[in-house]
């Protein structure tokens, strides 16, 4: 089996197996306690969405076109704002390990695009979703850290004040 854990913001002593005397990160010290500990990685990008093109792929994200630097190449997914990791232009992880006799599935942020209106207007588009990209199950959200959560003093979206929208936040507070 494989497991790959990319977690957003995280230094190298941020769990207990890397010495944190602040964390208590017992299932993580398990898995690898049982399996085998990587100790070196160079991460394709600073940011989230170039790394985990970079990760899903294996090629440097700017071959990706998810660079996350210009707004052209952002992937800051809105059905208004399209775009993503195109399965038809890249082959990603989770489809090489389908064509080798995996069972693929995945959790927690995609953040590598989601489709367009189309989705709104009679039928589903998911060619950047999880799923179109080899997974063969997802749980989790396609998008965090919008500026449409940007919340004021008194804990209001400051997109919602102005105009309709929807804000999906996540807790974090728990590590596996």
């Amino acid at each position: 089996n494989i497991l790959v854990l990319l977690v957003d913001d995280m230094g190298y002593s941020d769990t207990s197996l890397f010495g944190s005397p602040n964390a208590s990160t017992p299932h993580i010290d398990r898995l690898a306690g049982r399996g085998v500990k990587l100790t070196q990685w160079i991460s394709g990008a600073s940011i989230c969405t170039p790394s985990r093109a970079s990760l899903q792929t294996g090629r440097y994200p700017i071959r990706t076109g998810c660079t996350g630097t210009t707004e052209k190449f952002r992937v800051i997914p809105t059905p208004s704002n399209p775009g993503g990791l195109d399965p038809a232009q890249h082959l990603g992880i989770a489809t090489a390990l389908k064509q080798a006799g995996y069972a693929t599935g995945m959790s927690g942020k995609w953040h590598l695009g989601v489709s367009g209106n189309e989705a709104l207007q009679g039928g589903p588009d998911s060619r950047f979703a999880p799923n179109a990209n080899g997974y063969d199950s997802y749980l989790g959200s396609p998008y965090t850290n919008t500026p449409m959560c940007a919340m004021d003093g008194d804990g209001v979206s400051d997109t919602l004040k102005s105009s309709p929208g929807f804000c999906y936040m996540t807790a974090n507070t728990t590590v596996v």
